[in-house]
């Protein structure tokens, strides 16, 4: 390698191993022919595994959204639904650090591993009932529009959990 003498930058020279990062490129040599066009495996394992991470993607994108809102509106909703202000923004925005955190860390594993999709499954099967029985015996404490949000609340995870276990399903080509 040689480098320049008033740029300080390395000038690639001719005798580079293959794969440097200093090889010169001879683009008119190096086309990627029409047959390996979007074959690699990559690619491949992407399109097999998009509709199971579109379902947890979009688990932690609402959870994140419902917890932009709660804590946003925290104090409003402390008072509609009977629940100090400060426990409604600690949670709100716990789920809008852990959101993205999640969302970064999940986009750098690929393919997404299905006992991970089974994880967000179970949790979303496990919470549902158990967000409905808090809100129909008032296990919390809540007013009733408190309630019926969290019964709601329970909805979105029972309709999560159905498209998560669609989607591990057809990935793995179980009927």
């Amino acid at each position: 390698m040689v480098f320049g003498r008033h740029s300080g930058f390395a000038i690639p020279s001719e005798n580079h191993a293959i794969g440097s990062v200093w090889q010169r490129r001879y683009w008119s040599r190096q086309r990627v022919s029409p047959d390996d066009v979007g074959m690699t495996s990559t690619t491949v394992s992407h399109h097999a595994d998009s509709p199971r991470r579109r379902s947890v993607d979009a688990d932690l994108v609402f959870w994140t959204a419902a917890g932009a809102v709660i804590a946003a509106l925290s104090r409003s909703l402390g008072d509609w639904w009977h629940v100090p202000r400060a426990v409604l923004l600690d949670g709100g925005l716990a789920l809008v650090i852990l959101g993205p955190v999640l969302l970064l860390a999940l986009n750098r594993i690929r393919p997404l591993p299905g006992r991970l999709v089974a994880a967000f499954v179970v949790t979303n099967f496990l919470l549902a009932p158990t967000a409905w029985a808090a809100a129909a015996f008032g296990w919390l404490a809540l007013s009733r529009p408190g309630n019926m949000t969290l019964a709601a609340a329970g909805l979105v995870m029972a309709v999560l959990g159905v498209w998560q276990l669609t989607a591990l399903r057809s990935s793995r080509g179980v009927s």
